[in-house]
């Protein structure tokens, strides 16, 4: 029996990286009858449809707040269970999960790459203009519990989330640059301009239209959605606030409050006019952002794919508005966030009268049984 490739899909976050492992998950036994490609389910490593257990598992307890059910993720156990999908007729075994890239120290890296020490790896990793991502990471803060509205001016290559090259070189270092394959997430980049049928590729993979299809996942918030998050977000307990309560579960329970929330506003189409995200950086925003990146962005290219240039320059798109302030034009009023509310307490508890007080946000969240002291609502 020869032994599998492991090919670790470490996002990043926002790269369709969700719809990737959406597609494998659902595809298991085609991809492994037909390919030789194992997608590995195992609750020591799986949860989710993502291996953010084998990220969790090589972090201390207390950054393993994305990991939710289940027992405490070990990294002995996880490493049992990859011997034993390499056991299997696969040939190729695929680990996925954004939190390899966005969470783990280059320690954890290198114990990862001593762990996987007996297989020969391969890090796949989908990149995205710095610009775009800073609107996405936005959108995901806030849908974890961020309090703060965006603020491009402060994003700058001294951020390790934002600056691949300083991302990458940790895994480079562990792994070998050789084994690092950057891709471009970018429809004229992709295959067939599609994240799912590029990512097939790789793996040696054609005609993805064969397989089980999905839609299209994890939407990012509207500005009006945003905004909304933002203030319920001043209620709700951040994962930091629950660690050092030692209650992590009021944070997962925050965490529900938040997605009902969203969902409700979503089915209602209470803010379906609102503008999307993008609209809240011009386009000159959008150069000052990247120019900051050149340098790391230029190294990158010539390091990892061996050409001088990684991104092409931003598009003026008639949705990336020159507007002054759109978070001002389309911030939810008082009687929006009113109908908001007493629509989310009738769909939590159908039965009871719903209220409308003052403290709109505050009820929403005492339905799950949270409380805490008022927090300062935060400016800007």
């Amino acid at each position: 029996m020869t032994t599998p490739r492991i090919v670790l899909h470490i996002g990043l976050e926002k790269t369709g990286t969700t719809s990737i492992q959406r597609f494998l998950t659902t595809n298991r036994a085609r991809l492994l009858a037909r390919h030789g490609i194992l997608y590995p389910t195992a609750p020591e490593l799986f949860r989710h449809e993502t291996h953010s257990v084998v990220a969790a598992a090589l972090l201390g307890s207390g950054a393993q707040d994305f990991v939710t059910g289940g027992d405490t993720p070990r990294l002995d156990r996880v490493i049992a269970a990859i011997d034993d999908a390499a056991d299997t007729y696969a040939e190729q075994i695929v680990l996925s999960s954004e939190h390899f890239s966005s969470r783990l120290t280059p320690e954890a890296i290198t114990r990862l790459a001593q762990c996987l020490a007996p297989f020969p790896v391969e890090v796949l990793v989908y990149l995205r203009p710095q610009d775009e991502m800073v609107l996405s990471a936005f959108s995901t803060r806030l849908l974890c519990g961020g309090r703060e509205w965006m603020r491009p001016r402060g994003v700058g290559p001294h951020l390790r989330y934002f600056n691949y090259l300083q991302l990458l070189v940790p895994w480079a270092d562990a792994f070998g640059y050789e084994r690092i394959r950057v891709r471009l997430f970018d429809r004229t980049h992709m295959q067939d301009g599609d994240v799912v049928t590029d990512f097939l590729a790789t793996l040696g993979v054609r005609n993805s239209g064969l397989f089980k299809q999905s839609p299209p996942l994890n939407r990012s918030l509207n500005v009006a959605e945003a905004e909304l998050m933002r203030r319920l977000n001043q209620r709700l307990p951040t994962w930091e606030e629950a660690s050092r309560r030692r209650r992590p579960q009021i944070y997962h329970r925050a965490q529900r409050v938040r997605r009902t929330l969203l969902a409700e506003t979503r089915a209602a189409r209470m803010f379906e006019h609102s503008p999307p995200l993008s609209t809240l950086l011009s386009s000159t925003e959008r150069q000052q952002l990247l120019d900051r990146f050149s340098d790391v962005n230029t190294r990158l290219a010539r390091d990892f794919l061996s050409r001088g240039t990684l991104f092409k320059e931003p598009s003026t798109c008639a949705d990336r508005s020159e507007a002054a302030d759109t978070r001002a034009a389309w911030s939810p009023d008082e009687a929006l966030l009113a109908e908001v509310m007493a629509s989310f307490e009738q769909r939590l508890r159908p039965r009871r009268p719903i209220p409308l007080g003052r403290a709109l946000v505050r009820k929403a969240v005492s339905l799950l049984g949270y409380r805490q002291p008022a927090l300062p609502e935060q400016s800007g």
